[in-house]
């Protein structure tokens, strides 16, 4: 994909049991630069932070000297596509209420938001496109990977340098969940299961289906994305579970 003259921005959100504790987290780059950038909040909901990692991104074009004249955007939510290209200006005509007269749900963010794009579009034509989540997009899967290690309470190193240095291969848009491993990944990915923690009970998958099927409506879930024992027991340790050899 040409990014001449062009910005590119991923972005994606979540939390830890929905309500709970959750992260945002986005790839902002162009042609020279690439910038990540994530966000956490100690109590929060899916949408919020889907939402947040889009605001994110449009604070970046503002507060940064980006040349360019088109801003395309991949995102996994529809919630945040639709909304942002559909619902929103009927929400504002109706005085930010649904069609069914109830209010909006997160009026403060979505306020904000379209504020953002309004501002982001004398500057640059914006354009949304969606992307499958967990589908191996690399783009995609380094924002999910921000975001849900936020979420956990852990740190992540956040980029901002040279496209050229940049691990990530956002020209990539292809989905495929049996993409070959790159070398430099090759050796921690190879290795890669995921925790949960529902009802008090840790469980153990291979795949993220077979986790998510699991943590999905359960209350108060957690789960992480871990590459070996040690960071296992790091994450549980956060999570104020004792840990136990594997």
């Amino acid at each position: 994909m040409a990014v001449e003259n062009k910005i590119i921005i991923f972005a994606d959100g979540g939390c830890l049991g929905n309500p709970g504790p959750g992260g945002a987290g986005t790839i902002v780059a162009d042609s020279k630069r690439v910038l990540e950038l994530g966000f956490r909040e100690a109590s929060t909901t899916n949408n919020r932070m889907e939402l947040m990692a889009v605001i994110q991104a449009l604070e970046a074009l503002e507060h940064n000297k980006w040349k360019a004249s088109h801003v395309k955007f991949f995102c996994d939510s529809q919630y945040v596509l639709n909304g942002i290209q559909k619902w929103v200006r009927g929400w504002k005509r109706n005085g930010w209420k649904t069609g069914e007269g109830e209010d909006v749900k997160n009026r403060d963010l979505w306020e904000k938001l379209s504020e953002l794009v309004s501002v982001a579009q004398k500057e640059f034509q914006i354009d949304w496109e969606y992307v499958p989540s967990h589908s191996g997009i690399p783009g995609n899967e380094r924002c999910d990977e921000i975001a849900t290690t936020l979420a956990s309470g852990s740190e992540i190193f956040l980029y901002d340098g040279s496209r050229s240095e940049y691990s990530v291969d956002l020209t990539d848009l292809k989905p495929s969940k049996s993409k070959p491993a790159s070398k430099k990944t090759a050796k921690t990915t190879a290795s890669t299961y995921y925790i949960s923690l529902v009802g008090g009970t840790v469980y153990r998958d291979k795949t993220w289906k077979e986790c998510e099927a699991r943590v999905k409506g359960a209350r108060a879930a957690k789960y992480k994305k871990v590459n070996s024992t040690q960071e296992e027991n790091e994450t549980l340790q956060s999570w104020g579970v004792s840990t136990r050899s594997s």
